[in-house]
């Protein structure tokens, strides 16, 4: 009798080994899964990684909190030196400056004596009326300067907090602290009591010749899209010094269309995540959606339709415009053709699934993900049965 257990334990083992044979051959995957988290700069990426390790993960550690609080005062002091620095000459009282000076000599948040510094300096910077009225008239220009800047919107009422040497951030302050994602950053979570690998690779054009390598071993892409971008313009500098200007929203499904039709990605399946529900609703009461260019005969609020009607519908014209790209990658776009039931190429199959969320929203955010999981896991199951198990 105990053998017999002990060979059906051996045959179990073997079948779940071969079980993580196959999808590793079928995806040139590890046996543990990874999900690629990819989409241009300023999408919420990092927020989403951040919020998966609080609700899927095993939550931050102390090391993680000392980085966090670090990175915190650092989005405030950058915000508030760049709003200075680019207001126009003396805007501000001789004292402002002066904080400025110390603010810019003692930002080493890892020192007790430069904290002490700099927390009566910032404290006295946003104290003064005419930085306060500068700081919530700032329009940044950049990409990083777009970050800091809503980083300090949350922070800077609690300043006194964060400049405390014991102060702890708590996941909500972690979920709103930004920073530039330059390298790979790996992210473990959990799901079904399985393990998967979330990889976040940094966005912005210089980094993506990463990609190639990021790519070995994905089974899953989550694509991020920012529909705030819809009114956004990037600008790169062209040779000779003039400027161009693009629309962010374009170029997210530009970049998308590269990576779908990428050679490395195959048939790959795709989640679609619309993120900043919140800012996209707010910026629609002043922008219609027609702004950008790619929806430039989008009509407005309807007569008789509600505002949320209205931006429901906007949300389906952006979904169409990102589904279409895998619609003509199936229609038989590029990649490599699946032989039909009747032998011939077919087109390429490449499911997709989409939902739209509050990345700084924790319980919105669970809620969609656990939907998307199951939608992911459905499909692994689905893959394990055409191979036979």
């Amino acid at each position: 009798m105990g053998a017999g257990g002990s060979s059906t334990k051996d045959k179990s083992d073997k079948t779940e080994k071969e079980k993580d044979r196959v999808l590793a051959k079928h995806d040139k995957a590890p046996s543990s899964s990874t999900f690629l988290l990819l989409g241009t700069m300023g999408v919420g990426k990092s927020t989403i990684a951040k919020q998966m390790q609080i609700s899927f993960g095993s939550g931050f550690e102390q090391g993680d909190m000392a980085e966090n609080r670090a990175s915190i005062v650092k989005n405030v002091v950058a915000s508030t030196m760049t709003v200075i620095k680019e207001a126009p000459e003396d805007s501000f009282p001789e004292s402002v400056y002066t904080h400025l000076d110390t603010v810019a000599e003692n930002n080493d948040v890892t020192s007790p004596d430069d904290m002490a510094l700099l927390k009566e300096a910032l404290i006295g910077i946003w104290k003064d009326e005419a930085f306060l009225k500068a700081f919530d008239s700032f329009k940044p220009k950049s990409y990083s300067h777009e970050l800091e800047y809503n980083a300090a919107c949350w922070f800077k009422n609690k300043l006194d907090a964060i400049l405390e040497e014991t102060y702890s951030p708590t996941n909500e302050d972690v979920v709103k602290c930004r920073s530039m994602t330059t390298t790979m950053k790996d992210t473990t979570f959990f799901y079904n009591e399985k393990e998967f690998l979330l990889r976040d690779v940094g966005g912005q054009v210089q980094y993506r010749n990463q990609w190639k390598e990021a790519f070995a071993g994905a089974q899953v892409v989550l694509y991020i899209v920012s529909l705030d971008d819809f009114h956004k313009e990037s600008r790169k500098e062209k040779d000779g010094g003039e400027e161009s200007t693009s629309n962010r929203l374009v170029e997210s499904r530009t970049l998308f269309k590269d990576i779908v039709n990428s050679e490395t990605m195959g048939s790959v399946p795709y989640v679609l995540i619309f993120n900043k529900t919140d800012l996209f609703a707010e910026s629609l009461k002043t922008k219609p959606l027609s702004i950008c260019p790619i929806f430039s005969k989008a009509e407005g609020q309807r007569e008789g339709e509600n505002f949320e009607e209205y931006t429901q519908r906007c949300h389906r014209y952006i979904r169409a415009y990102f589904s279409k790209v895998i619609d003509e990658k199936c229609a038989g776009g590029k990649g490599d053709k699946r032989p039909s039931s009747h032998g011939s190429a077919s087109s390429v199959v490449v499911s997709v699934n989409s939902y739209f969320t509050c990345a700084t929203d924790t319980e919105l955010f669970k809620s969609v993900m656990e939907r998307s999981l199951v939608a992911i896991w459905k499909l692994m199951e689905t893959r394990l049965t055409k191979a036979g198990f």
